[in-house]
């Protein structure tokens, strides 16, 4: 089959999937969002494949094998919208404290990257920031403080939002929240000349207000829609600014319009031809968790291991089967959540955080992903005792 045509197919299954979810919920849910995100690189895919010089071979199975993993994970969300009915915070005191704890954390954070992030601004050569910053990071005490900070940065989403929905909240507390929610992420973005950062930030924000926006006063969502009315073209300018000073003088010999659609269309192409049809040793998770002797050249792909989307990351470790195994025991364990009548803080934490694996992995998840996940259910946990240890307590006193 012409690989033109295979990825025609491979853009009208998702394109179509994303109408049936639409007409499904009849709403914009987390899964009509996410689904929207995929049919989208999947047409972007289908321009680039049109407009690049490179020598592709596609097989249509490769591309079926993806879409069919890829609706496992979403499952969850396509069978349920998530949308909040009640306020999560049925520990009011307790989270308030750790709301108060989480704004301290920013604060520590946002002073480390603030003068790095100043400098990015004022640099012309954001390229060279872009490198100069990951070294620097690597080494750097106070930014390995800053990574316990953004292990828990969803949470500090998902507590912004639950207190904006709670009456009689104190405007500077809401205030500092908010801007402990997304400060940090914004400065640590602009110190590493990044562009991912901003689009999860802005994915982030979007999936808490979707599942979250039926409980939300009417005044807060004006306010909130007004916000992003403004902030949205300044991170474009932002965007396309790095996008400019990164790819001017690119090694792909591409202009920076070339270089987003190079960015935006081609996790699918790579997955196809460059893991699926020359990987034959697998790392069995070594690359999810990041283990030091493990060496991308032992893959031997075309593209190396940058976005391949998250099920290239899988399919790395796992294989054929084992990356099917993963997706269904993700998918059995989200369709749990879904069914509970009531969602707190930590079932909307971790809805959050697997949703945000799904977003980011149509690109691609970074190496050590996987230590991120087993930190996100040790918080979901530890959240959980907390909160029915405290729900025992005042149950005792009563």
């Amino acid at each position: 089959m012409d690989d033109f045509i295979v990825t025609i197919i491979n853009s009208f299954l998702y394109v179509v999937t994303f109408i049936y979810v639409y007409s499904k919920h009849r709403t914009i849910s987390v899964g009509v969002f996410l689904m929207f995100m995929y049919a989208m690189i999947s047409l972007f895919c289908v321009i680039n494949y049109n407009a690049s010089s490179h020598f592709w071979h596609f097989s249509f199975f490769s591309f079926l094998y993806l879409y069919i993993v890829i609706l496992i994970f979403m499952k969850p969300f396509m069978k349920n919208c998530f949308v909040i009915q009640e306020n999560p915070l049925s520990s009011y005191n307790v989270y308030r404290t750790i709301a108060k704890v989480y704004i301290v954390l920013a604060i520590f954070s946002s002073i480390v990257y603030f003068p790095i992030a100043l400098d990015s601004l004022r640099s012309s050569d954001l390229a060279d920031i872009y490198e100069m910053a990951h070294e620097e990071k690597e080494g750097n005490l106070f930014s390995k403080f800053t990574n316990l900070f953004f292990h828990v940065r969803y949470l500090g989403m998902v507590l912004f939002f639950s207190f904006l929905a709670k009456e009689k909240q104190s405007k500077i507390f809401l205030f500092l929240l908010g801007i402990a929610a997304f400060l940090p992420v914004i400065l640590a973005t602009i110190s590493l000349a990044s562009r991912g950062g901003m689009v999860a930030l802005f994915a982030n924000f979007a999936i808490v207000y979707l599942m979250m926006k039926d409980i939300l006063p009417k005044y807060v969502k004006r306010t909130l829609i007004i916000a992003v009315s403004i902030i949205i073209p300044l991170i474009l300018i932002y965007f396309i600014a790095v996008t400019v000073s990164r790819f001017e003088e690119s090694s792909l010999n591409i202009d920076a319009g070339e270089s987003m659609m190079y960015y935006l269309g081609h996790s699918m192409l790579t997955f196809n031809y460059g893991v699926m049809d020359t990987i034959q040793n697998y790392a069995n998770g070594a690359y999810m968790f990041d283990c030091s002797s493990l060496k991308d050249v032992r893959f031997g792909t075309h593209f190396g291991t940058n976005f391949i989307t998250f099920v290239g990351v899988l399919y790395l470790d796992f294989g054929l089967v084992g990356t099917v195994l993963v997706a269904i025991i993700f998918c059995s364990y989200f369709c749990k959540i879904g069914r509970r009548r009531f969602l707190d803080i930590p079932d909307i934490y971790l809805l959050l955080t697997y949703s945000m694996l799904i977003f980011n992995g149509v690109f691609v998840l970074g190496r050590g992903y996987g230590i991120q996940l087993l930190e996100a259910w040790i918080i979901y946990f530890l959240l959980k005792f907390i909160q029915r240890a405290t729900i025992g307590r005042m149950h005792l006193r009563a």
